[in-house]
């Protein structure tokens, strides 16, 4: 299926749906509020390179999302910046979707002048980074395995 990344800016109908599939995917559980969300993404909308929230579309079809942030573990921050929400609906998984998208925000990162963009994923994940040439930075802070990759 032919299909595009572009920035949250560039096609702003896709907030709700990026909105609701962090929500539900994260954000309701780790206890965030609706408003600290909307937020995030509001800052996403701006025109500087980070943050930055990406959509892949086929057309008006909504696929998945990536962003790429500051930082995205508040334990850790000498890394950054950070690929993170990384959310491909299921209809569309086992596509490459997602190592498409979460190389489309490394690669912004790199242009944004970044020697190195970071990651965290849980363990059960991590396998997925790992194969797609994410290097292991440390194995386990709060239950998380922190990645990089390298310009």
């Amino acid at each position: 299926m032919p299909f595009e990344i572009v920035t949250l800016r560039e096609r702003p109908e896709f907030v709700s749906v990026v909105r609701d599939r962090l929500w539900h995917a994260w954000w309701q559980d780790e206890g965030e509020t609706l408003d600290a969300l909307d937020a995030a993404i509001s800052e996403c909308l701006d025109a500087d390179a980070i943050p930055t929230t990406f959509v892949a579309v086929a057309g008006n079809a909504f696929l998945g999302t990536v962003s790429l942030i500051f930082n995205d573990m508040a334990e850790r921050p000498q890394y950054s910046p950070w690929v993170a929400a990384l959310w491909v609906d299921e209809s569309h998984r086992k596509l490459g979707l997602g190592a498409r998208l979460s190389d489309h925000a490394l690669e912004k990162g790199f242009e944004a002048g970044a020697s190195a963009v970071y990651l965290y994923a849980t363990h059960d994940n991590a396998p997925f980074y790992r194969k797609h040439g994410w290097q292991t930075v440390e194995p386990d802070v709060n239950g998380h395995e922190v990645f990089a990759r390298y310009r």
